[in-house]
């Protein structure tokens, strides 16, 4: 071929790209591209932050700027704008008609390229719209609110106390009265640290309203700003701002809830918000501010600052010191000691607080705390009257789930469960209540679904070991095995995952396992490995530094029992108040399973009579929880065989040993074999069938575990 033929073949490709230059087609297609992407990344935003257009809106106008496309290369290949105005270019030759087909071409070329690039995520956002439905967000109602923390602005950072308190004690407020819906306190400052806006902050808290504000300090002088923020809209429904001096906090603080209740329920007397406030002293409130600072740092840290919890507990008595006629001041002090272990201590400043005002939820529900933990009668009554008083009360909604579960109607604890969680919808701890709930009640499927949410919705390792221990309750232990691996990686330093890892290796068995992450020495360890005389001389010394840690008491008399050291069960187990207390407000699981110790103990010692009443009361309570949900969980049937083992009923209690082999979960193997109720049937062909399935489990699990851990991409 010669050259002026390849001169003629390259011609028309010359002449297609000198025309496209001449014609400012590529010009045209730059700048079309860069006004079609601000112009949909605007819509995108309005789209986004009002919701009320239908689904597939994004897509369509994906698909509208893609059209536009060739039809704005061909008003630039056929029009010309110069001097004279926009002018219709002319194609005379053979040679430009040529070069016009192949422009053509080329435009349909680019424009099928360009629909096949956003082609997939067009009809993947199309299908992902279709079938979620029921995504669209629900339009929370109209008396629903979040206060959100309120921010520090002014130079000192050791104003906050003041800016956190002030949103807190508002919320309080707010809380008590009747009909608004106030979001908990642990899901509203969660946010404080996020870039999140006001529409996505009231969407994931399912409320309406929005409250935020500022507090600057300079000098004596306060500057506090506070808006009302339409959750839908994100726009402002109303804003204020206070210039007083400092020891005007309290006065501001009834102003705004005032102003709160107005505009949330504009038919309301507003005189209504000022309901009572934590002291009407100035010198009391700014004291109570501070300790409630140092005490939430203490309940939102994973581990116990004391310093950190003994000063907020002289703040609040000096507080109620200086305003001795709060009932609040008294009750938060009772609430600190009873974190802190003193329940001796708490006792005066909480029936103080009851003799000053007893219609005040957080009075009763620091009472019933009290009660609880004393094991005396009306821990349940005291919680159900904090949640009348105020509804949106969460730690007294989920004290009184927890109460119910250890009743016989356990059923009855769902609805409680879950209106907490309502309420506070960015907590962990809310879900695994009620995961848990539902994975020891044998509701297995729920409970997976509860872990499932988590993991959608949080992502730190307190959620990841969340996510293990109701995998636990399930019995998938090589799944949470994988997922407190998960958060141990995601925090070496986090001492829950540890003990939990420990825990979880030893339930199956793998002891060499468990040690990598707690000493040989480790107190549960032991236990598992049933060692019980090492565990014994471990326990008769923590016991000593730890005497109000019940978990100790109750695991140093199973080691008791265990070895044959009946008199010293009983001794440990009736100087913790039972089983008296027992009959009058049953408590919870530690408890309970110490009960059944207890009724072993007096059983084998020669104490029959004491071992059967108690033994009956407590079969019942098993039953009753079997016939209201537990029946798909082993600790009901593993108790049951014990107690009907001690009221001489042995072919009741190999029956319900064999049923608990269908159960999920891991039975506790050392009670399993250990317990004297079980021991007598040592060589029962049943009984060791039972024993034989449950180590059949444990090998399962630790063959299964490297799998497992290998689709987890965990490493141990």
């Amino acid at each position: 071929m010669d050259n002026n033929d390849q001169q003629s073949e390259s011609r028309p490709a010359q002449g297609l790209f000198s025309e496209l230059g001449r014609r400012r087609v590529l010009r045209v297609a730059l700048l079309y591209a860069a006004v079609a992407w601000s112009i949909t990344e605007v819509l995108s935003f309005l789209l986004d932050a009002l919701p009320i257009f239908p689904q597939g809106t994004k897509a369509l106008i994906a698909i509208l700027f893609v059209l536009g496309f060739p039809v704005a290369m061909f008003l630039a290949w056929r029009f010309d704008i110069g001097p004279d105005g926009i002018e219709r270019t002319q194609t005379s030759t053979t040679e430009k008609r040529i070069t016009l087909v192949g422009a053509c071409l080329l435009l349909v070329g680019a424009t099928a390229g360009l629909f096949y690039l956003i082609y997939p995520s067009v009809i993947e956002q199309a299908q992902s719209e279709a079938a979620q439905p029921n995504t669209v967000r629900e339009v929370a109602a109209p008396n629903t609110i979040a206060v959100l923390a309120f921010r520090n602005a002014s130079a000192n950072p050791d104003d906050l106390y003041m800016s956190e308190g002030l949103g807190d004690e508002l919320r309080d407020q707010l809380g008590r009265i009747a009909g608004l819906q106030v979001a908990a306190r642990s899901s509203s400052v969660i946010f404080r640290e996020t870039n999140l806006g006001a529409v996505g902050i009231a969407e994931q808290l399912g409320v309406a309203k929005l409250v935020e504000g500022t507090l600057r300090r300079q000098g004596d002088q306060l500057r506090i700003s506070v808006q009302i923020i339409d959750g839908v809209t994100g726009f402002q429904d109303w804003t204020q701002s206070y210039d007083r001096p400092a020891f005007d906090l309290l006065a501001i603080q009834q102003e705004i809830a005032t102003e709160v209740v107005v505009h949330i329920l504009p038919e309301s007397d507003s005189s209504v918000a000022l309901s009572e406030p934590a002291t009407m002293d100035v010198s009391a409130h700014d004291l109570m501010l501070l300790a409630r600072h140092y005490f939430q740092q203490v309940r939102d840290s994973p581990v116990v600052d004391l310093q950190l919890l003994l000063r907020a507990i002289d703040l609040y008595r000096k507080a109620a010191f200086i305003d001795p006629d709060s009932a609040l001041a008294q009750s938060r002090l009772g609430a600190a000691l009873l974190y802190l272990g003193d329940v001796e201590s708490a006792e005066e400043p909480i029936f103080t607080a009851l003799a000053l005002n007893p219609d005040l939820s957080e009075v009763q529900y620091t009472l019933g705390l009290y009660r609880w933990l004393r094991l005396l009668p009306g821990s349940g009554e005291a919680h159900q009257l904090a949640i009348e008083l105020n509804p949106n009360n969460a730690y007294a909604l989920e004290a009184y789930a927890k109460w119910i579960w250890t009743q016989p109607e356990v059923d009855a604890a769902e609805p409680y469960f879950l209106r907490a969680l309502e309420l506070d919808p960015m907590s962990v701890s809310r879900y695994l209540d009620l995961g848990n709930y539902y994975g020891i009640s044998g509701r297995r499927e729920e409970a997976i679904e509860i872990a499932d949410k988590i993991s959608a919705r949080f992502d730190d390792p307190n959620a990841l070991l969340a996510i293990a221990r109701l995998h636990e309750t399930t019995g998938e232990y090589d799944v949470a095995i994988a997922w407190a691996l998960r958060a141990h990686d995601a925090d070496p330093e986090y001492q829950d995952a540890t003990w939990m890892l420990a825990e979880l290796y030893a339930r199956i068995g793998d002891f060499e396992s468990a040690r990598l992450y707690q000493p040989e020495s480790d107190f549960m360890l032991l236990y598992w490995e049933r060692r019980y005389e090492e565990m014994i001389e471990l326990g008769e010394e923590l016991v000593l530094d730890q005497p109000n840690q019940d978990q100790l008491w109750f695991y140093l008399a199973r080691a008791y029992v265990a070895i044959g050291n009946f008199d010293q069960a009983i001794y440990v187990l009736e100087n913790q108040h039972l089983p008296e207390n027992l009959f009058v407000d049953s408590r919870h699981s530690n408890a309970i399973e110490a009960s059944v110790t207890l009724a072993d103990a007096l059983n084998t010692s020669g104490q029959q009579d004491r071992a059967h009443e108690l033994a009956k009361w407590l079969r019942n309570f098993f039953q009753a929880i079997k016939s209201t949900g537990g029946e798909n969980g082993w600790w009901p049937h593993l108790h049951e065989a014990c107690l009907q083992s001690i009221l001489g009923d042995d072919a009741k209690s190999l029956d319900v040993l064999e049923r608990m082999v269908d159960t999920h979960g891991m039975p506790w193997y050392p009670m399993l074999r250990d317990a004297t109720c079980f021991q007598k049937f040592a060589d029962e062909p049943r009984y060791q069938s039972v024993v034989s399935s449950i180590e059949k489990r444990m090998q399962d699990l630790r063959q299964r575990l490297p799998e497992t851990l290998a689709r987890f991409r965990v490493v141990q």
